[in-house]
């Protein structure tokens, strides 16, 4: 569950980021949702759509950081599950 929760926050981030470089390099239209996540940005604030998902650190880049290391941890998790050694270190 959490697993796919990260897979949907990382994929509104990753869209986000590449709407906003078609659109600088012209190859997509300007919308009122990609202004919006621009503008937030360029604030230094998490974009709305972003913090519904989930929410963590007022700064962007603070908060990508921490999405990323909580699903290493959960990808870290996931595979010691798999090998049959989640206990075999601390969790």
């Amino acid at each position: 569950m959490e697993i796919v929760t990260l897979k949907e926050i990382l994929g509104t981030v990753h869209n986000s980021i590449m709407t906003i470089n078609r659109i600088l390099n012209k190859e997509e239209m300007l919308t009122d949702k990609s202004q919006k996540e621009a503008t937030s940005l360029l604030k230094g604030e998490v974009p709305a759509n972003w913090e519904t998902q989930w929410e963590g650190p007022e700064n962007p880049s603070e908060w990508i950081r921490v999405v990323i290391k909580k699903a290493n941890a959960l990808l870290g998790w996931l595979s010691r599950i798999q090998s049959k050694q989640l206990l075999s270190s601390p969790v």
